[in-house]
């Protein structure tokens, strides 16, 4: 058979052979088109990336490794789920990682991280549901109020409970909840401004201004547990002014409405900071972390154990992905290191990789050989002489090393074929050998027994005719050739009584015969 290299093929086929030819969890999920394109169920429309035949194995071991730690994303997020009460906190974690799982180039069962995250969707979308039942119950309610001009303090106790159980309902998306809070801020503000119309006559101003500013610290109270930092800090911010553009109102009222209003937005502002802190902490943190994985990387950057220290790069690479931003002033500093790095080590991989394809193409050599002698044994009908050699080339075929992927099962096909093929005719041959001798078997089986009874048959009829002479024996009368007759009678008697004795050692040989006919094991000769 001709080397590989008089065998020349295009880079599409090489694709094709090395993409045929390569195994790995997941592939059952991807599909790849003639320019390399690779395809992921179930988002057929994204492309992951476009391989090729020499950097496809370090690629696809990358999307692999990828989807194992959004694997380890979900299950971490699956536990977090069942030992959490208040679901809703969680759902900025599950909408993120719900988009990442959209977004992320990976190789893997998709299905089985979309089910859980879809299921969680599901169950807040029912607590999201309660709630917002809740709430609309709430609305409604305030809504049929009947406002009576002699039961202000009551009226106005009964919205201001609504509006505290209105706080103390869960997460509603933002759309329904501002629609709710429109319903019940129209309702509220009618009756409100009912009230002030009614008590004019009692300072109108300051009745007017201490709504607005009970409307305000109630604004500032649902606002101090938000986390949407920008957007509440400009809603305060003008708040605030509008505060201030209110004028004043019942003096024993005034202070303890601004405390309340100060206190909600200084718990705003309070968590922000925290907030603003912690993050600085995690990204001085990230900062040690990446650093610590700049120097793995310039550590092993020498080796020349390719394979292990590529799962390392790969392992480092995946690790520096799951870690957080850093500040600002580091970030391009660190990833120029561990880029460097990574180079050195892959370049030297390269150089190595020329010597390597060498002793691949003279395996190649090799196995072709044994491969053609293999194929001129395969129709031998020597069976001792040829089954020994074929034993001898499949241990040589062990003894020499590894050849290219693409050519790896093409070679082992033709070579077990042939092997297969010469041992089908050798088994084909020894069933021949063995239905012959059945049959043969058979036959001198048949052939004896009849012969036997044969035999038997004539001994009994002799038997009966000895009989019969010795009683003619016994009734011969006198006369002149008595003697005579009694002396041919005798001497046939012998004679018969000589031809029995010799016939029963032939009928003893014959039952023998038989018997061991009927004992032997139908077996193929050798």
């Amino acid at each position: 058979m001709d080397s590989i290299n008089q065998t020349p093929t295009t880079s599409n086929d090489q694709l094709k052979q090395w993409w045929t030819s390569k195994t790995f969890e997941g592939k059952e999920f991807c599909s790849m088109d003639d320019t390399g394109a690779l395809k992921i169920a179930p988002f057929q429309e994204k492309i992951l990336t476009t391989l090729n035949h020499v950097t496809g194995d370090a690629v696809i071991q990358s999307l692999l490794d990828k989807f194992k730690d959004l694997q380890k994303q979900v299950n971490e997020l699956t536990s977090e789920w069942a030992s959490t009460d208040d679901k809703i906190k969680l759902m900025p974690k599950v909408n993120r990682l719900n988009e990442y799982v959209k977004q992320v180039n990976a190789i893997g069962d998709f299905e089985s991280l979309i089910t859980p995250l879809k299921d969680f969707d599901t169950q807040m979308a029912s607590i999201v549901e309660d709630n917002y039942k809740a709430k609309l119950a709430l609305v409604a309610e305030s809504e049929a109020i009947i406002v009576e001009h002699n039961n202000w303090k009551a009226i106005t106790l009964q919205f201001k409970t609504i509006s505290e159980q209105l706080k103390t309902i869960g997460f509603v998306d933002r759309k329904r909840n501002e629609l709710l809070l429109e319903r019940f801020d129209t309702v509220k503000s009618k009756f409100f401004e009912e009230k002030r119309t009614h008590q004019e006559d009692i300072g109108k101003e300051m009745l007017q201004n201490l709504d607005l500013k009970m409307e305000l610290v109630e604004k500032a109270e649902a606002l101090a547990s938000s986390e949407n930092w920008k957007e509440t800090s400009e809603v305060f911010k003008q708040l605030l002014e509008d505060w201030k553009k209110i004028g004043r109102t019942m003096p024993e009222k005034n202070e303890s409405l601004w405390q309340q209003f100060n206190a909600a937005k200084n718990i705003f502002f309070d968590r922000k900071k925290s907030h603003t802190d912690q993050i600085r902490v995690e990204q001085e943190a990230n900062y040690e972390k990446k650093k610590q994985l700049v120097e793995q990387a310039e550590t092993i950057k020498d080796n020349t154990e390719w394979s292990i220290t590529t799962q390392k790069f790969n392992e480092l690479m995946t690790e520096w992905k799951t870690i957080g931003p850093l500040p600002s002033e580091y970030n391009t500093d660190l990833w120029d290191r561990f880029a460097a790095a990574k180079e050195v080590f892959f370049n030297a991989k390269r150089s190595q990789a020329d010597a390597f394809k060498s002793m691949l193409d003279e395996n190649y050599s090799k196995k072709n050989a044994l491969i053609e002698r293999a194929e001129s044994l395969k129709n031998s009908s020597s069976w001792r002489e040829a089954t020994e050699e074929m034993n001898q080339l499949f241990a040589q075929w062990k003894q020499i090393g590894q050849v290219g992927r693409e050519h790896s099962e093409v070679l082992w096909e033709k070579f077990i074929s042939a092997r297969k093929h010469f041992f089908n005719r050798k088994d084909q041959d020894r069933d021949r050998r063995k239905q012959l001798y059945i049959k043969n078997k058979e036959l001198h089986y048949i052939q004896t027994k009849n012969f036997l009874t044969t035999l038997e048959n004539e001994s009994a009829d002799e038997e009966a005719q000895i009989e019969e002479f010795k009683h003619s024996l016994e009734n011969i009368t006198a006369g002149p050739k008595s003697e005579e007759l009694r002396k041919h009678l005798s001497s046939l008697i012998i004679e018969i009584e000589q031809r029995i004795k010799n016939r029963a050692k032939k009928i003893q040989d014959l039952r023998s015969q038989i018997q061991q006919l009927e004992q032997e094991p139908d077996k193929p000769s050798t």
